[in-house]
């Protein structure tokens, strides 16, 4: 039978491994899915334990986040872990998810502002409060992120 692997915590169950991606502070782990050996870490911002909770991306090439406090975005070399560029979103926490498409990183901000950057260069492309959309404030300080199908982002928040 192979490896039965439990993603985060630190509780193990009995026949189980904890992979805990993220303990403390902001570090990318990548590890080979057959031997789960290290392949690289990265650290892209300080340690905070209430920051951090939101999925990174992955177009084939890179992978892209935000780290805060600080609220920067991120560019990571997929073989390496390098950093590819930084450009700063200014929030204190960041809880929404990164997605990209059609070379841009994608994400929505802690004051409810879409946020668009050129996943080449790091650029900003796009910051659109959500409220323009809506018709009405919006709060975004949960989880929601950036859903792209067909061509069409859909962002989902609350009428504040």
């Amino acid at each position: 039978m192979g490896r039965k692997l439990h993603i985060g915590g630190q509780v193990k169950a009995a026949g189980w491994e904890v992979l805990d991606a993220n303990p403390g502070a902001i570090v990318d782990h990548v590890a080979n899915a057959n031997t789960m050996d290290p392949v690289w870490t990265a650290l892209v911002g300080p340690s905070c334990f209430a920051c951090n909770a939101a999925s990174t991306a992955f177009d084939g090439s890179s992978i892209y986040g935000v780290a805060t406090p600080g609220g920067t975005a991120f560019s990571l070399d997929r073989s390496t872990g390098a950093t590819q560029w930084l450009s700063p979103v200014g929030d204190g926490t960041h809880y929404q998810s990164t997605s990209t498409a059609d070379g841009v990183a994608w994400t929505v901000d802690g004051a409810s502002n879409l946020d668009g950057f050129d996943a080449a260069s790091g650029a900003p492309l796009v910051h659109r409060p959500l409220s323009a959309d809506a018709g009405a404030p919006v709060t975004n300080l949960t989880s929601s992120g950036v859903a792209i199908a067909e061509h069409q982002l859909s962002v989902h928040t609350l009428i504040a």
